[in-house]
């Protein structure tokens, strides 16, 4: 788990109950944090996706691996060494985000793009004090606000109920969204990764529209936005518990620009790294149909980036309905195309 480049030596990879947690297996050799212990993940789901990073990683036996093949290696290892020790010092590190979140500083000019951040951000900072009692001051211009202490207190008191889990990813997220308003709304799963990442990069895509994008600021902004996914996805995953029930099952209707677009195997990709499970299949009458099962967190997730989807797609519209017919955990699979969709509950 160093930042070195390093060889594989194990052929195989399992993982298994380690008391309440769960370990890593390279063979017969239990996976270690660089300080010593026993790498030990909180949930069953979490410890399968590490299991796969460590089959993939190298490939084969005396291949090379680098730390970017293991990154919820990486962020698991962070929670038991850095995190869950020091809990106090983390959540004072995060607090320190609050007088300087993004959502808070509006232009002074161009109109368009003042306009653009209020109606983008503000519904942020409403959910804030609706859901933490926290109610953010505004200003115009790069003068540094003081937010009122009773919102500091109610965003402290927030961040002290967060799992180790949760404070890791936001220790990832609020610096790469320079805001702990959003990076609370992805832990929470009011707001998914990508949805996130779009609203902290409103200027700069506003800047990009009138004098275009370069290869190095599109190259970093594709890398901010997989390290917010990484710690969305771990977040999601150390939730998932694995002993647990199989969480919510959602039918899709998906309407608009759907089909020839590549939106199936993109919604594969995506509900695989979220370790959910269902279909998603083309209908004739040109929508397309998905039925997927997880953590509630992370269906919604999906959710909201279903809406935008790839970048060819145009989506119009999705219906949603929660089905009680469970289905079988198989991973997530396309399914070939249907003349009907499922016979809605309403009907039955």
């Amino acid at each position: 788990m160093s930042g070195t480049i390093r060889k594989r030596f194990w052929t195989a990879v399992r993982h298994e109950p380690d008391g309440d947690r769960y370990r890593i297996m390279l063979d017969e050799r239990p996976l270690k944090v660089p300080g010593g212990p026993l790498l030990r993940l909180q949930s069953e789901a979490l410890a399968a996706a590490v299991s796969d990073e460590w089959t993939r990683a190298g490939g084969q036996v005396g291949d090379a691996f680098g730390p970017e093949m293991l990154p919820l290696t990486r962020l698991a290892g962070t929670q038991q060494e850095r995190v869950a020790p020091r809990r106090p010092a983390v959540v004072s590190a995060l607090l320190g985000y609050v007088d300087g979140d993004l959502l808070c500083y509006r232009a002074t000019y161009p109109e368009v793009l003042l306009e653009r951040q209020q109606g983008a951000w503000e519904p942020w900072l409403d959910w804030c004090a609706a859901r933490h009692g926290a109610r953010l001051v505004v200003g115009q211009g790069v003068m540094p606000l003081v937010q009122p202490v009773d919102a500091t207190t109610a965003l402290e008191q927030a961040l002290h109920a967060q799992s180790d889990a949760a404070l890791t990813g936001l220790g990832v997220l609020v610096p790469i969204l320079g805001s702990l308003v959003l990076g609370l709304a992805v832990a929470d799963g009011a707001l998914g990764a990508d949805a996130a990442t779009g609203l902290a990069l409103l200027d700069e895509t506003y800047q990009l529209e009138h004098w275009g994008a370069d290869a190095d600021t599109s190259q970093r902004q594709a890398a901010l936005l997989q390290e917010a996914r990484e710690a969305e996805r771990f977040m999601t995953l150390s939730v998932g518990a694995g002993r647990g029930p199989p969480g919510t099952l959602q039918r899709w209707l998906i309407e608009g620009r759907v089909q020839g677009v590549g939106y199936r195997m993109w919604l594969v990709a995506e509900a695989r790294l979220l370790g959910l499970t269902g279909w998603v299949r083309n209908l004739r009458d040109g929508r397309v149909e998905a039925l997927l099962q997880g953590p509630e967190q992370a269906v919604s997730n999906l959710l909201a980036a279903a809406h935008v989807g790839p970048m060819a797609a145009r989506v119009t519209g999705i219906a949603t309905e929660l089905r009680t017919d469970p289905i079988a955990p198989v991973g997530f699979t396309q399914a070939s195309s249907s003349d009907q969709p499922l016979e809605p509950y309403s009907s039955r």
